[in-house]
């Protein structure tokens, strides 16, 4: 019992739930109904009242039958634990919950065998309101073997919560939750891919903006625009209501950043130290590869309305889900999940494209579409 309980004091909230900006997890859920996927990412970090910081999860289910369903939570991970801020369980792009006391998933300092109990809010179905369910949790195993399709964990966190329900969950240190099981369903990690912590980006991100007279509720760190494209600038956009503002920080320098301008373009690629004018071949593919690929990505989180689609259904159902931060890919991969029954979709969005010539000449092409 010591050794375990060693074992779960030693691991940081940060290391079982890392909740760095574009980290995302993506699930194989198996249920009597069918398989779907999951996809979890982390999208911005919101500031309370009071300085606090919580980090703002979006998630997405497809492939079963009917429209694809979208989460919205908040959850902090410090020297405290773990705890959930905003709904578990309701509409996407509900504001947080800040009547409610904070949601203990795992508290500082748990041992093997300890229990801790609270009261969760949820979304009364087809009503107006919220009702209390009591919950209790506590720890099975600090070092449980588990298995799921993106590999092998021996040493994984064994977390139970009853109430309403009874589910099981386990936690990999560095990945965070691999496996959850509740009744007939299991949720299974299949891919797992690191975000980028910078919270003094952010931060320079946030001064700038509200310089510019733009204070921003969230400010997202675009982590995988730095990561899947090997980039020194961070690029965070601040967002209020549905006002957007992009900002590009380099060395703890904060500097708008206007997709529409090639300019600013090229200002990137310098500081990059990308010359597509330098007569190297592995200079001129370097730059397209950074500016076709990022160029889209940054203007779309940045648009106000971006990626915002209305779905009609065949059955004149209809659906809204504001879908900032997931790619048009995911989008696509969704609707294909439809089939032959696959709805219309309309949608607002606003990005661009930045050509370059032989000699090496930006040009940004808008493209807006409704």
């Amino acid at each position: 019992m010591h050794a375990l309980a060693t074992l779960v004091l030693g691991l940081t909230a940060e290391a079982l739930f890392p909740l760095a900006d574009g980290a995302r997890w993506v699930y194989r859920r198996a249920s009597p109904g069918g398989e779907s996927t999951v996809v979890r990412e982390v999208t911005g970090v919101v500031h309370l009242p009071g300085g606090e910081a919580v980090h703002e999860v979006r998630g997405r289910e497809t492939g079963l039958e009917g429209p694809t369903t979208m989460t919205h939570a908040y959850w902090s991970a410090g020297e405290d634990g773990v705890y959930l801020r905003g709904p578990a369980h309701g509409p996407a792009g509900r504001g947080l919950d800040l009547e409610s006391s904070p949601v203990p998933l795992l508290p500082r300092g748990a041992r093997t065998g300890d229990r801790w109990d609270w009261v969760e809010r949820r979304e009364a179905s087809g009503e107006v309101g919220t009702f209390e369910v009591p919950r209790t949790a506590w720890v099975v195993s600090a070092a449980e073997a588990v298995e799921v399709p993106a590999g092998y964990f021996p040493a994984s966190l064994h977390l139970r919560v009853e109430g309403a329900g009874a589910e099981d969950l386990w936690f990999a240190e560095g990945v965070g939750l691999v496996l959850r099981a509740e009744g007939a369903v299991r949720e299974a990690l299949v891919d797992y891919r690191p975000g980028l912590e910078d919270a003094g980006a952010r931060e320079a991100a946030r001064r700038l903006l509200e310089s510019l007279g733009l204070p921003a509720d969230v400010v997202v760190t675009l982590g995988r625009a730095s990561l899947d494209f090997g980039l020194r600038s961070r690029f965070c956009v601040g967002r209020r209501g549905r006002d957007r503002a992009l900002a590009r920080v380099l060395d703890g320098r904060a500097q708008p950043f206007d997709p529409a301008s090639s300019e600013d373009w090229e200002a990137l690629l310098a500081d990059e130290g990308l010359d597509p004018r330098s007569g190297d071949p592995a200079q001129r593919d370097r730059a397209a590869e950074v500016l076709v690929g990022l160029a889209p990505l940054v203007s779309a989180a940045s648009a106000a309305g971006a990626h915002t689609y209305a779905m009609e259904f065949p059955a004149s159902r209809a659906r809204t889900a504001d879908g900032l931060g997931w790619s048009a890919s995911a989008w696509a991969e969704g609707l294909a999940s439809y089939g032959e029954e696959a709805p219309a979709v309309y949608f607002q969005t606003w990005i661009v494209f930045v050509q370059m010539d032989p000699s090496g000449v930006l040009r940004v092409v808008p493209y807006g579409g409704c």
